[in-house]
């Protein structure tokens, strides 16, 4: 089994992710896994994180344009301009390198890298904490009593560093995904390299640790590529990475546009796309 430091460079996949997140951009591209969360323990442990891991970002010279990673939730289910409270950690490549990042509409408290994207987020410098090559854990969390969530990002000592305040005090979770992502700002889409790995996201159940995201029912542990049309001529996933259904792929070169994750016997069921 591949161990889940020792990044190996395989063709990338794209996670869809639900909203924009970093940057001003005329459009997105999305390899989202929207994980289950109907089974009351998830949404209700307020606890989460996964592992990303890069192996190379945009290559053109437009310094906006970026491919990212990342595990978000949804903190509330109202209408209108950030009405979900969509809040986000993971990793961002540009063509100078990969950062980590936090973007969140409820507001953030930065303690760590620069306030950016509006006052929505922070992101660290090149090289801060991750960098190509290697898998990093990020979390999302709030604790009993308080009124705020944590954004936490794994350096490359394997230290979980604390980056931002999250500014909700909300305890609902109505969504959770690990996606991947392109942004652009230019008229037409570049489809810019992006090459993500995702490694095993897990919910904390406060009793014995953090435990598996639990196995799909019917439709849910969703892999699906947003518009549909990116894939697979520019974007998709390989799943199933080192024989480890929990260990996928999203980003530039992958076939897979839509799957069922984490099956219970371990049989996926992939719709591979050619046209």
């Amino acid at each position: 089994m591949l161990h889940h430091k020792a990044f190996i460079g395989i063709i990338g996949l794209i996670v869809l992710a639900i909203l924009t997140s970093t940057s001003v951009k005329a459009g997105n591209d999305f390899i989202v896994v929207d994980l289950r969360t109907d089974i009351p323990m998830v949404p209700n442990y307020h606890d989460y994180q996964v592992w990303l891991a890069s192996g190379g970002g945009p290559t053109g010279n437009n310094g906006q344009i970026f491919t990212n990673a990342w595990i978000s939730v949804d903190l509330d289910d109202e209408p209108g301009l950030y009405g979900h409270k969509f809040s986000q950690v993971g990793i961002v490549a540009y063509n100078d390198g990969l950062h980590w990042f936090v973007y969140a509409e409820p507001g953030v408290t930065c303690y760590y890298g620069e306030p950016t994207y509006g006052n929505l987020g922070c992101q660290g410098e090149v090289g801060e904490f991750v960098d190509f090559g290697s898998f990093y854990k990020v979390e999302l969390v709030t604790y009993s009593g308080e009124d705020f969530w944590t954004a936490r990002v794994e350096d490359s000592q394997g230290v979980s560093r604390t980056v931002a305040k999250i500014l909700s005090d909300s305890k609902n979770v109505y969504d959770i995904d690990v996606n991947m992502e392109e942004g652009w700002n230019t008229t037409t889409d570049p489809y810019e390299f992006g090459e993500f790995h995702m490694w095993h996201p897990q919910y904390n159940s406060w009793i014995d640790g953090f435990r598996e995201w639990p196995f799909n029912n019917s439709s849910v542990n969703s892999l699906f590529a947003a518009p549909a049309a990116i894939c697979p001529q520019h974007y998709g996933a390989r799943i199933n990475m080192a024989d480890d259904p929990r260990y996928w792929a999203a980003g530039s070169g992958g076939s897979i546009c839509n799957a069922i994750m984490f099956p219970a016997n371990k049989v996926f069921l992939p719709s591979i796309m050619n046209e």
